[in-house]
């Protein structure tokens, strides 16, 4: 693709947050950076989780429900906005292979895939469908989702008739996306004022079995929104096309 001569804005931000299953929720921080910002017309957007509630994320387990709410926010003028979602490895240690009983081998080991992204594409796959989009879901910020019910258990079968992310709002790019990383378009142009939300709950399915929380395991999610403004370019693959290209560099 060629490069276009246009004067670019970039915002990025991020909201992390580390699920534990079994275990309790590590911390929940919120960090802003802005990037590669050369603009005569700024953007700005925010992000947030309206509902989450910190005491909800403790000792999750089978049959759990809570609200976790990723919320873009466009607070100044206009943009093309996509979601970031990283899945990153938070066990410290994982079983020696060379361990056997009786023998003087640690039954565990350092995990050298700490803090990085998680590849194993059958715990993904557990991970992601934990992610779940109530499509009544307010995005200015309703404390109670009318279709999901965070007082209720939920099996998988139950859980996947709601959808992973907010297809209304987003579409998966699935070209890009990969182990451990997913984007998340924006499908319009973001204007000022306009909010949309990624996904508004993490269910664990009330029949998942002891080889499945082992699977999941300890992980954490960051969610990141990135921006890039809407003059000159015809669309949102487009610019963020020349938003990776600066990112690269």
């Amino acid at each position: 693709m060629s490069k276009k001569r246009v004067t670019i804005a970039v915002l990025s931000i991020s909201i992390i947050y580390m699920l534990i299953i079994g275990g309790t929720l590590a911390y929940f921080t919120e960090r802003d950076a802005v990037v590669n910002t050369f603009a005569a017309q700024s953007i700005d957007i925010i992000i947030a989780e309206p509902n989450w509630d910190p005491d909800n994320g403790v000792d999750m387990r089978p049959g759990y429900t809570i609200m976790k709410d990723p919320t873009v926010t466009c607070t100044l003028n206009k943009s093309f906005m996509r979601a970031v979602v990283e899945i990153i490895d938070m066990e410290e240690t994982i079983p020696n292979p060379a361990y056997t009983a009786g023998g003087t081998e640690p039954k565990t080991i350092a995990n050298p895939d700490f803090r990085k992204r998680i590849t194993d594409p059958d715990r993904l796959a557990l991970i992601l469908s934990t992610m779940r989009y109530d499509p009544d879901y307010n995005a200015e910020g309703s404390p109670i989702t009318p279709n999901i019910d965070i007082t209720k258990g939920y099996t998988m079968e139950q859980a996947s008739q709601f959808n992973t992310y907010n297809i209304d709002s987003f579409i998966k790019d699935n070209l890009k996306s990969g182990a451990g990383i997913y984007y998340y378009t924006y499908l319009t142009i973001f204007n000022e004022g306009d909010s949309a939300v990624l996904f508004s709950n993490i269910i664990i399915p009330s029949d998942w079995d002891s080889q499945k929380i082992a699977k999941a395991g300890k992980f954490r999610i960051d969610v990141y929104a990135q921006a890039i403004q809407v003059d000159g370019f015809a669309s949102p693959a487009e610019a963020f096309a020349v938003y990776d290209d600066l990112d690269s560099t």
